[in-house]
């Protein structure tokens, strides 16, 4: 059992035993050769989003986004701000990165199609629970980001 397992910290350990994602993501696009790189770029857009609703988390006091917008979401629950601002950035993200061809929000009534200027031969499709567990929020407990990415079976357009 390694020591972290056993209670001991990540720094006592020392920097070689931790592995960040984008490491991570890296070793294993190397280990598949034929690998174009283009769901590690998706897993990095996604990983950005996610680092900049933490961020947005981490400041909701200060940026006065505690709270509801007013309005409800698909699954007829009530929208956060925070629903809201992580929804928006992980579109941003995603079709900033420009690899993947439609996204699906909780947050959102439709799928989104990207952007027809998207590169044709992207056929990733992600779908998301942008801040699950929002209510917590208010509690100071835990929340998250879901998703799910899949690959659109040819002949299929994201608008279909």
């Amino acid at each position: 059992m390694s020591d972290f397992l056993s209670g001991g910290s990540p720094s006592s350990q020392g920097l070689e035993s931790v592995m960040t994602l984008e490491q991570f993501i890296i070793d294993q696009r190397d280990r598949f050769p034929q690998a174009t790189g283009s769901f590690s770029r998706l897993l990095r857009d996604l990983s950005v989003a996610a680092k900049i609703i933490n961020h947005n988390i981490r400041r909701a006091g200060i940026l006065d986004v505690m709270g509801e917008t007013g309005r409800v979401n698909v699954q007829d629950e009530q929208q956060k701000k925070l629903d809201e601002i992580a929804d928006t950035e992980l579109e941003r993200a995603l079709r900033r990165g420009g690899e993947c061809c439609l996204i699906g929000s909780e947050e959102q009534p439709e799928t989104i199609p990207m952007s027809p200027d998207a590169k044709a031969q992207e056929r990733f499709a992600v779908f998301f629970d942008p801040l699950d567990g929002s209510t917590n929020t208010d509690v100071n407990a835990s929340v998250g980001t879901i998703f799910s990415v899949y690959t659109l079976p040819e002949g299929v357009d994201a608008d279909d």
